[in-house]
């Protein structure tokens, strides 16, 4: 079920550096370096003079053991029912939904909705994508049941999987590439922004299923300061064995970073879905 959403102002800013190459950042890791620790489960839970303390124990638990189920969505766009396809955009650490929703704005696609959930503390999980699954945990099961929740949604609303994509960006994008292994079938579209599957490197990618040729674009900065090349380039070839056509961009040099030249292939592949008016004027 899609938890109601309600759009409030966000701390975090989309950053439009119009300088030499013109690029688009989304803040991200670098916002506070407090964020680099875990979310504090107390802070999830009720606390005196907090509106939750009428929650009672059961709600308590659920915050502890799955602590984004119960965070906003934003969207942007026509109903999902109504859109052409609707697209699921997942932030960075430190970053907001609302951000996301800045960057949809510029893909200028109106006939496709948005859907885009906020995460606890605005962290999807407190360490590294490449720390041992466990120290991650609750979060990022958690976090992965919320996509699970919101594609489950779209699909008993009778959006076909083929008219669903996703799109992250750094955390957002591991947990893009991560969710799409693990629930593999024919999506619209799946870009992730400097991202790779979950996990230390040698964790087993036994992922089972098909991804039916869906079309996959991964574009990452080299070097990164948190995603490591070697990552994606092995996230491209376990997207490619479950049969999605995957593309891969290096940026030599790029920061950790949204670049104009993604934000113009991520529209390219999202356009098909689009209404033949918004195609028309391309």
């Amino acid at each position: 079920m899609v938890v109601p959403y309600k759009l409030e102002p966000t701390p975090w800013r989309v950053v439009w550096a119009k300088g030499q190459r013109g690029l688009l950042e989304i803040e991200d890791a670098h916002v506070d370096t407090a964020l680099q620790r875990p979310v504090s489960i107390k802070s999830l839970s009720p606390g005196p003079g907090s509106k939750r303390r009428h929650l009672g124990d059961s709600m308590t638990m659920q915050l502890r053991s799955d602590p984004h189920a119960l965070q906003p969505l934003f969207r942007a766009g026509p109903p999902p029912e109504q859109a052409e396809a609707t697209v699921v955009l997942l932030h960075g650490r430190g970053a907001s939904a609302e951000s996301m929703l800045s960057l949809y704005g510029q893909l200028i696609l109106p006939t496709i909705a948005a859907l885009a959930p906020q995460a606890a503390g605005s962290t999807w999980y407190p360490h590294s994508f490449l720390a041992p699954i466990e120290a991650n945990q609750p979060f990022l099961d958690s976090a992965l049941n919320r996509i699970e929740s919101l594609v489950g949604d779209l699909l008993a609303r009778e959006v076909q999987s083929d008219r669903i994509a996703l799109l992250g960006f750094s955390q957002g994008a591991c947990l893009t590439a991560e969710f799409v292994a693990r629930h593999p079938r024919r999506y619209a579209a799946v870009i992730a922004f400097t991202g790779a599957l979950i996990g230390p490197p040698g964790t087993a990618r036994n992922y089972a299923g098909s991804l039916h040729g869906t079309p996959v674009f991964l574009g990452t900065g080299d070097p990164d300061p948190h995603v490591p090349f070697e990552q994606v380039k092995e996230t491209a070839a376990v997207l490619k064995r479950l049969g999605a056509e995957v593309e891969l961009r290096r940026y030599p040099g790029m920061p950790h970073m949204i670049n104009e030249d993604e934000l113009a292939a991520a529209r390219s592949y999202l356009l098909p879905m689009a209404a033949k008016e918004v195609q028309d004027n391309v």
